[in-house]
């Protein structure tokens, strides 16, 4: 059973993943969603007997141990396998997305890296500098959360 179902779990991955892979290119969705999935032999069209086809490996993937029928257990199993690789999927993407805007701003450069002095001291030093207010060298809790109400005040302006 838990071969079958770390089998099922990786299949359901991998086809969500391959219809996230075609989403990233052209964002379909409703009935096109899976067309291509569906259409078997690649002509451009489903015959009843992709769609059957289609169907029976989708009911045969959710079988997992076997005995032609789906159990609740089952369907989470194989719904907790789609939900998980629909959220790797996401977390990669916002992953690469804030990578991108770091390295816009802070590699000067323009090498596609971050140096030791692009992400050095400097920056940290002013940030610091900022935040200690009364300049003693340390941030107590009250000037931090003074510098985080200031935050939030830009952020709330830039909505």
């Amino acid at each position: 059973m838990a071969l079958k179902a770390t089998t099922a779990a990786m299949l359901a991955t991998a086809a969500v993943l391959a219809a996230g892979t075609a989403a990233a290119e052209k964002p379909v969705r409703g009935p096109l969603a899976r067309f291509a999935a569906i259409d078997s032999n690649g002509d451009g069209a489903i015959s009843f007997e992709e769609l059957k086809g289609y169907r029976e490996a989708q009911f045969a993937a959710a079988d997992l141990d076997g005995d032609g029928q789906i159990t609740r257990d089952e369907l989470v199993e194989v719904m907790r396998a789609r939900i998980e690789a629909r959220l790797r999927a996401r977390a990669q993407a916002m992953a690469e997305k804030q990578a991108d805007r770091m390295l816009q701003r802070a590699d000067r450069d323009g090498s596609g890296t971050l140096t030791a002095d692009e992400r050095g001291l400097g920056r940290l030093d002013r940030m610091f500098r900022r935040f200690d207010k009364d300049g003693d060298g340390q941030i107590s809790m009250a000037e931090a959360d003074a510098a985080r109400q200031r935050w939030e005040a830009r952020r709330a302006k830039r909505r």
